[in-house]
């Protein structure tokens, strides 16, 4: 394919997905709901709180010695295993995990799991924000137990749900969760 015919089709690719987008909005207007299509996988957002990057190298004795890196792979492979689409985001800043829930919840993700880590103290804003994207299924979880460290989270209240105290293995517990509540929300 030459670069012209490449970038036609390109273009044309994104005229297509503009008018399917646009005529989901006109349906959805009028009281027709339309979902699912062309997607057959359910899409989980995991996001990584504030010093979470450093997993492995910050606090081993709390938080164990597997670096970020390797929990991603375990989690993708959970994901590949479970048939459903994970995407991981990692920040340290609570305004790029605000911004990356709507961005979510404008690309139609079907739940929210979240290790709100440095943001667990006072995520009064990303709680907020969870709270104004009008149902989306949250579940929050954490490496150690909260309350042996005696950590309130300012977040849980959004929450459907909370794993804490289970390690790593936390980790799949809330995305099985998710799982299981996204199942039965559709029940």
């Amino acid at each position: 394919m030459d670069n012209f015919s490449l970038r036609w089709h390109t273009i044309g690719g994104m005229v297509k997905t503009i008018v399917l987008w646009v005529l989901f909005d006109v349906l959805a207007y009028a009281g027709i709901q339309i979902t699912r299509i062309g997607r057959g996988m359910t899409k989980i957002l995991l996001i990584q709180g504030a010093n979470m990057a450093w997993l492995g190298r910050r606090q081993p004795e709390i938080y164990g010695t597997v670096t970020a890196n390797q929990l991603d792979q375990d989690l993708q492979a959970h994901a590949a295993k479970n048939s459903y689409d994970l995407e991981i985001f990692y920040t340290h800043l609570e305004g790029e995990a605000i911004g990356r829930v709507y961005q979510g919840v404008d690309e139609s993700i079907d739940g929210l799991v979240m290790n709100p880590a440095g943001f667990t103290y006072r995520g009064e804003a990303l709680r907020d924000c969870i709270l104004a994207c009008g149902g989306l299924p949250y579940i929050e979880v954490h490496i150690s137990n909260l309350g042996k460290r005696d950590i309130k989270s300012a977040l849980v209240s959004a929450a459907d749900g909370m794993i804490m105290g289970f390690g790593l293995h936390g980790y799949v517990l809330a995305l099985d969760g998710m799982l299981d509540l996204l199942k039965n929300n559709k029940a």
